[in-house]
């Protein structure tokens, strides 16, 4: 049997918007936001004791750079804030961090990953009252951290994450209106939720299979012409973006030759064959499947192809186009194939 990949230089343009964002190689920006422990602070000099801090509140803006090999660089800014327990007003930790992280299953749709980072903490004080005396003050020093976190691809280009940060400062002094210092902890932990977008680079454009060659025509007496025999059914094949199910604008030109060589072929009934990479558990892949061979159906009902001449197929991960390990996207399976038939 013959098979047309038809328009399949369009259809490049599709794979772009399938490609996969855990494997992608650029850049990335993130918010996150969550709750911050800090041990108490030496309050020392006149008077003198300990204050105890509240469980608090964080957030961080991110920006880095994902270099496709599971190695991402990155630079954050991020907030942190106590209520001080025993006593009135609030401490603050501002920083800014430079940040080197490794995901160890960069092409799956989820992955752990650890990190560790250094920079810059600036401390400060907001109407800390204790026995009297009050600080409003700030102090900057030295910070390094240690991340460890799992993220999970929502689509090609969203992420969520969860992590867990240890961060350690230097020491740090903010005065008081008395004859004390407030030196906070040098411990700080936090447990932090993350939104990421990923722009990414283009993926590459899908294989295009090239037509065999029409064998050169035999020298023969002149003869009246034959005529034309009616061309034989055809099999044509229309990508999906990652975990869709929708007829995008290049697979509706496929569709539409296809129902043109239906009629011109006179075929008789249409067989559709949904197929889903191996991203995902096998059940879920199955359904998509059959979503996929469905939206496909739908369309040529939708141009006159009557129902009792289209049969559906669902064939999950189990029919690759290309060979993966359990767990990889890959745009040439995300597909459904759609065969005519006399």
């Amino acid at each position: 049997m013959k098979i047309r990949v038809a328009l399949l230089t369009a259809a490049a343009a599709a794979a772009l918007v399938s490609a996969s964002a855990s494997a992608q190689q650029g850049p990335y920006v993130g918010i996150g936001a969550g709750a911050t422990w800090i041990d108490d602070a030496d309050v020392k000099g006149t008077p003198s004791g300990k204050i105890d801090f509240d469980t608090g509140y964080a957030g961080l803006l991110k920006g880095g750079y994902d270099f496709g090999t599971g190695w991402r660089a990155e630079g954050e800014f991020g907030l942190r804030e106590w209520g001080a327990g025993n006593a009135g007003g609030d401490l603050r930790a501002y920083t800014l961090f430079a940040n080197a992280l490794y995901d160890f299953m960069p092409t799956s749709n989820w992955s752990p990953y650890l990190g560790a980072g250094a920079g810059l903490v600036r401390y400060s004080s907001q109407d800390i009252t204790f026995s009297g005396v009050t600080s409003d003050d700030q102090d900057h020093t030295w910070g390094v951290q240690g991340i460890a976190g799992v993220w999970y691809a929502l689509d090609s280009n969203w992420q969520l994450s969860a992590d867990y940060r240890y961060m350690y400062t230097g020491d740090a002094k903010l005065s008081t209106t008395g004859a004390a210092t407030i030196e906070p902890d040098n411990s700080i932990h936090t447990v932090m939720l993350g939104l990421t977008y990923k722009f990414g680079t283009p993926a590459k454009p899908m294989p295009v299979a090239a037509p065999a060659p029409a064998p050169a025509p035999m020298a023969a007496a002149p003869a009246p012409a034959p005529a034309p025999a009616p061309r034989a059914p055809e099999t044509y094949i229309v990508f999906f973006a990652f975990d869709k199910s929708d007829i995008s604008p290049v697979a509706a030109q496929v569709l539409d030759r296809a129902v043109a060589d239906f009629r011109a072929t006179g075929s008789t009934n249409v067989r559709i064959e949904g197929n889903a990479d191996r991203s995902g558990s096998n059940v879920y892949n199955q359904r998509l499947s059959q979503r996929r061979a469905d939206a496909v159906a739908s369309y040529l009902r939708g141009k006159g192809i009557g129902s009792g001449a289209i049969q559906t197929v669902a064939n999950g991960e189990e029919k690759p186009r290309v060979p993966t390990a359990d767990g990889v996207r890959n745009d040439e399976n995300r597909n459904a194939q759609i065969y005519l038939r006399k």
